[in-house]
């Protein structure tokens, strides 16, 4: 299966759909750049990193600051030792670009965590079938800040169809020459999935 480093940019778009004067939306459209960063290790670990930036207008709910935001996110999945089974984690949260008001003197400026919401899950995901996961688990806020969760619990069903590998080189068989035999992986002609014994061609072995 497919270990090492994965980088993608994103750019969501939000449209303004909902109600501004109830605070369901901000009256224009709003966009959130995004690096994704995962990595992938052979024993069926992985990790993903998420950070995005939120633009969006400054709005105040009294003494709340709605602008810019900083979006982060962490998730782990680890084996557990069962195949059809592992252990998710995750720790997301948002840091807001602007400081909230004191709220005994709108005047001033509060540091306090209100607008950085910042929350833990912690779960298990079980595939019954290949291709279908099921997920499990709960989590609870770190921070006091709006948004942020007493606790809460998730379940979930997902269906992701994967491409076959019959001989687990790396290369899918839709991409694979060589569908019965793994690649040589000697950074030479390593994506068309067949081996190469011979890269200089001249009818001696590599060695």
């Amino acid at each position: 299966s497919f270990s090492g480093f994965g980088l993608s940019v994103a750019l969501p778009i939000y449209l303004h759909t909902g109600d501004g004067g109830t605070f369901n939306s901000d009256g224009r459209p709003r966009l959130m750049p995004q690096i994704i960063a995962d990595y992938r290790h052979e024993i069926g670990l992985k990790v993903a990193l998420n950070v995005g930036y939120m633009v969006r207008p400054t709005r105040f709910v009294h003494n709340i600051r709605s602008d810019d935001q900083v979006k982060l996110a962490l998730g782990v999945e680890a084996p557990v030792g069962w195949d059809p089974m592992r252990v998710v984690a995750s720790v997301h949260g948002t840091i807001q670009t602007g400081a909230d008001r004191d709220p005994n003197d709108l005047s001033k400026s509060s540091s306090d965590l209100r607008g950085t919401p910042v929350e833990l899950d912690l779960g298990v995901r079980y595939d019954p079938i290949p291709d279908v996961h099921l997920t499990a688990g709960g989590g609870l806020g770190v921070t006091e800040g709006f948004g942020s969760p007493d606790f809460r619990v998730f379940l979930g069903v997902d269906y992701s169809p994967s491409e076959k590998d019959t001989d687990e080189d790396g290369v899918v068989d839709s991409e694979d020459q060589c569908v019965d035999v793994p690649e040589d992986k000697d950074d030479f002609q390593d994506s068309d999935g067949c081996p190469d014994p011979d890269n200089d061609k001249d009818g001696g072995l590599d060695t």
